[in-house]
């Protein structure tokens, strides 16, 4: 329990960390944390954890919207990125349906414990509403917005 009283102490200040309970128990946990380095502390890491039977009741779509409401009020957060499952078609729609777009996929990353192997998928949130657009314009310049 001490390295999450940790994490929480150290997103109080920098980011949002949740726990949602139903009826005095914790059924999932998210959060928001900036990446460390000052050319890309405007992205925010984002993790959610709906513990295993509380699927499907809205857990996972309250702490999401929570955390993205807290995101667009946070000066100077301009992107969310995440890492999926792609087997987790509830969560890639839920995510879909809250504006996040693909942006890659990391092939073989997760091994199961019948040694099969899941790809993940980056997912990104975009504060200005826009969806992922090239980091670099054609002509190479770098790009502002």
């Amino acid at each position: 329990m001490t390295a999450f009283a940790a994490k929480i102490a150290e997103l109080g200040a920098l980011g949002s960390y949740l726990v949602a309970e139903e009826e005095s128990r914790i059924v999932g946990h998210a959060f928001l944390e900036p990446m460390r380095m000052t050319g890309n502390s405007h992205v925010f890491t984002l993790n959610i954890v709906v513990h295993p039977g509380h699927t499907e009741r809205g857990v996972g779509t309250a702490l999401l919207t929570h955390l993205l409401a807290w995101a667009r009020e946070r000066r100077g957060l301009r992107k969310v990125e995440l890492l999926v499952r792609a087997t987790n078609a509830r969560a890639i729609s839920l995510y879909r349906r809250h504006g996040f777009v693909e942006e890659g996929r990391f092939r073989d990353r997760v091994a199961t414990p019948v040694g099969e192997f899941i790809d993940d998928i980056a997912m990104a949130w975009f504060s200005d509403g826009g969806a992922a657009q090239p980091a670099v314009a054609t002509d190479g310049a770098s790009r502002r917005r």
